[in-house]
């Protein structure tokens, strides 16, 4: 994974889950004007986000999907 994915996902993460839709909305019609698109905005909005991250639980997040996903699927 590059490091501007990575950057991305991290910030992806830090989306409230009922904001999910129209984010990902945003990101297909950013996807269809790609070569029109004002790249510096995007980085921007970005940063923007950041700003609702709960910087001391970042830590936590290493490997929390992974347990998740063991104990969504075992067997009880």
């Amino acid at each position: 994974m590059t490091a501007l994915r990575q950057e991305a996902h991290q910030v992806l993460d830090l989306i409230p889950e009922e904001d999910i839709e129209q984010v990902l909305s945003i990101i297909v019609t950013f996807k269809n004007k790609e070569k029109s698109m004002n790249y510096d905005a995007v980085y921007s909005a970005g940063g923007m986000l950041q700003q609702y991250a709960d910087t001391t639980k970042w830590g936590m997040e290493e490997g929390a999907f992974e347990e998740a996903m063991v104990n969504k699927h075992a067997i009880n």
